[in-house]
């Protein structure tokens, strides 16, 4: 992968699927090693890879949508869809009923199925 493809939403998510399939062989050739006499070295491989997988957790919670659109869009953009959004919002406010609350997804299809 070329570095610069990582800078993009796609690089990104390909980053991580690589991640993904990297930390899967790691746990699935400690887990081939359960068996051998000496531990030391599963135990050390075990450090490793759990800090591996806690950076990788971390880094995946503070990935957020929102900050990707931030960086890659700019600001007359956000500007006219926030326009645009809370011209859509005014006029279709209450529509069919329903109001702008945030409700239980279960209740609501449970409600109006």
């Amino acid at each position: 992968m070329n570095v610069d493809d990582a800078t993009t939403s796609t690089g990104i998510t390909d980053l991580m699927l690589i991640e993904h399939e990297e930390l899967r062989t790691r746990f699935a050739n400690l887990w081939g090693r359960r068996d051998e006499a000496d531990v030391a070295p599963q135990v050390t491989a075990g450090r490793v890879l759990a800090d591996l997988l806690e950076v990788h957790a971390k880094a995946e919670q503070e990935r957020d949508v929102i900050p990707d659109f931030r960086i890659y869009t700019g600001s007359g953009l956000r500007s006219e869809l926030g326009v645009r959004w809370m011209t859509f919002h005014e006029n279709h406010r209450g529509a069919r009923g329903r109001s702008d609350d945030d409700v239980d997804p279960e209740a609501f299809v449970r409600d109006n199925s």
